[in-house]
């Protein structure tokens, strides 16, 4: 993909003991000029993915809009089988129903109570959070190609992870990874009070931003787009809804509740800056707006090192420049985690399970309301006459569908010869075999299982076999949960290092009890995750995220959960660890009720222990 070059950014705000706060010349100009080359240059790339035009087709299908895919000129409400939909709850559904194994480990001994705390964190983030859900909605993204989570942190500890589109992240000049990238657009709508909690006296007179944006918007098809309109939705939409949307001749109406609820466009450009502190002196690169005992990701530049060495952050609200400064985060990543359910090597973006599967489902639509049409002609058959055989009287008011219906001919009239009903035509066989094959090819693009095949077998398969089943025909839906075991790891890599760096011990005991604290809270540096030797920026690095291939993978839970009975059976592993690999919760108060009732280990040695029928075994009274 040929990639033009950027304008050369602009270097930010510098703090130096000697010339005190600086800003290079024409700033604000300067760096309007390079939001806009930059946003054009990331939406140029966003065009040439090879499912971004077609999204809007796909949302239709899935709405049972079919018909407006074709050139026919429906006249009635079509007979719709709407199979795409179905493949889609039912890929979301095996590809959520998922518990990953997620470790964080290291190999430094001293640090290993860190990384056990980390993922306690970790695992009660998922479930306080729901991260469950939001990965639902990231993967409902992802099967349209490509998805994002942008992963945000804040003191004292506290994880915002939002789900996004090809339409909100929009990555500039993007590399085969997307940390490759040289920066990361991300977009989104916010009421002017956001930004005044935000940034105070900054956002005074921030709604101006808003009156703007309401009469501009994206030019497209004539129309130009509203930006409180997505650009998914704006596609999906019929010409005579984008009129009526459209901003460009806004009514008087439109602009007064624009006015009454406003919203600002908010962008944040995360940036590989390579500016270097060419000056002889030691600068700081800090939040502006704060000092540096209110914030901990300020730090000191030598000559001729580079000013951002951990990402560079510009937030726009509108036209005006909010933010300009260093990345809030430690990590040095851009805070954004990609997923491609089906990723390919000619294009940063993915392909969509919807691109195999729209035709199939637009092919079996077709046939199934052709079939419907043949039906009404048979309940309601066409009937002819010759002129003169019944007068138009009787004609007008005769309805050939209705059961007891009268026509009355005039005397010269034969009613064996004069009126006849015509016929439906015959549906040929190769019709039928046409839409079997379509079912089936259907059936195997979207992986979805045949039960209605089972159900013909003498003997009902158990539910264990119908998984394994399930799992062996459906070989995409594997490939897929690799690729989303990587994106876990990728967020897990910028979650340790936001939880090292934001989560204070007060917070970590408040999640955690005694067990979150760690050897770190109590040296040099107290109440601090990181060692006090070194870089605490660095720190992270000691840790690394670990999803156990296939954990996500339904068989592979069911074969983990076998193995951890045939483990306690043998005494090898804990009660707890058995329940902890069973899913079952409150496994403390489990075990202090055991150890109340008595000793329920293994018997001593040469004792036996007395043995059950099979009917005790399988809880029969009898």
């Amino acid at each position: 993909m040929a990639t033009a070059p950027l304008i050369e950014l602009p270097r930010g705000p510098l703090q130096t003991a000697r010339r005190g706060y600086d800003l290079p010349d024409d700033y604000t100009k300067r760096m309007l000029t390079w939001r806009d080359a930059a946003l054009n240059q990331g939406l140029s790339e966003l065009r040439d993915n090879p499912e971004y035009d077609t999204v809007p087709d796909y949302i239709q299908l899935i709405e049972g809009n079919w018909a407006r895919n074709t050139s026919q000129n429906v006249m009635r409400e079509s007979l719709i089988d709407n199979r795409v939909a179905q493949a889609r709850i039912e890929a979301l559904a095996y590809l959520t129903d998922i518990h990953p194994t997620i470790d964080v480990v290291t190999s430094v001994e001293e640090f290993k109570s860190a990384a056990n705390v980390i993922q306690q964190i970790m695992k009660h983030e998922w479930k306080t959070q729901r991260l469950d859900m939001m990965l639902e909605e990231v993967i409902d993204h992802g099967l349209f190609g490509t998805g994002y989570w942008k992963i945000t942190c804040a003191y004292p500890g506290k994880h915002t992870i939002i789900p996004c589109g090809m339409d909100t992240v929009i990555p500039v000049q993007q590399g085969r990874d997307l940390q490759d990238s040289t920066a990361i657009c991300y977009r989104a709508f916010k009421p002017p009070h956001f930004f005044k909690s935000r940034w105070g006296d900054r956002a005074e007179g921030i709604e101006r931003e808003a009156e703007t944006m309401g009469l501009v918007g994206i030019q497209s098809n004539q129309y130009t787009r509203p930006w409180n309109i997505n650009e998914y939705t704006w596609n999906s939409m019929s010409p005579a809804m984008r009129y009526h949307k459209s901003r460009m001749s806004p009514s008087s109406s439109l602009q007064d509740q624009w006015a009454e609820f406003p919203l600002v466009e908010l962008q944040e450009y995360w940036i590989e800056d390579w500016n270097y502190n060419e000056s002889d002196d030691v600068v700081i690169v800090k939040d502006p707006y704060k000092e540096l005992d209110e914030h901990n990701y300020w730090y000191r530049v030598q000559p001729r090192h580079r000013l951002y060495p951990r990402k560079r952050l510009l937030v726009f609200a509108g036209d005006r420049l909010m933010y300009d400064g260093p990345s809030p985060y430690w990590h040095g990543l851009f805070p954004f985690a990609k997923l491609r359910l089906n990723p390919v090597v000619w294009s940063s973006g993915g392909l969509s399970m919807y691109r195999d599967i729209k035709t199939l489902n637009v092919s079996i639509n077709k046939i199934t309301d052709g079939v419907e049409k043949l039906v009404e002609k048979a309940i309601n058959p066409t009937v002819i006459t010759k002129d003169g055989a019944v007068n138009n009287t009787s004609w007008d008011k005769f309805f050939a569908g209705k059961a007891g219906a009268k026509l009355k001919l005039t005397p010269i009239a034969n009613p064996s010869t004069d009126v006849k009903f015509i016929d439906p035509p015959q549906l040929p066989a190769y019709v039928e075999q046409q839409r079997q094959y379509l079912l089936q090819s259907f059936r195997e693009h979207s992986g979805s299982l045949d039960l209605g095949s089972m159900q013909k077998k003498k003997q009902l398969p158990g539910g264990d076999t119908i998984e394994q089943f399930k799992d062996a025909q459906s070989a995409p839906r594997r490939r897929q949960l690799r690729n989303i075991e990587a994106f876990l790891e990728d967020t897990g890599r910028i979650a340790v290092s936001n939880i090292i760096q934001f989560y204070s011990m007060a917070q970590r005991i408040k999640i955690l009890g005694s067990e979150g604290n760690t050897k770190q809270d109590f040296d040099a540096k107290p109440g601090t995750m990181f060692h006090w030797s070194g870089q605490p920026e660095e720190f992270y690095q000691n840790f690394a995220i670990e999803v156990a291939p296939g954990s996500l993978h339904a068989g592979s839970k069911d074969r983990e959960k076998q193995v951890a009975i045939a483990l306690r059976r043998s005494h090898d592993i804990s009660r707890r660890e058995l329940y902890r690999r069973l899913d079952i919760g409150n496994a403390d108060q489990i075990e202090g009720e055991l150890q109340a009732e008595g000793p329920t280990g293994p018997p001593p040695k040469g004792q036996g222990r007395q043995s059950m029928t099979r009917g005790q075994k399988n809880g029969s009274p009898v």
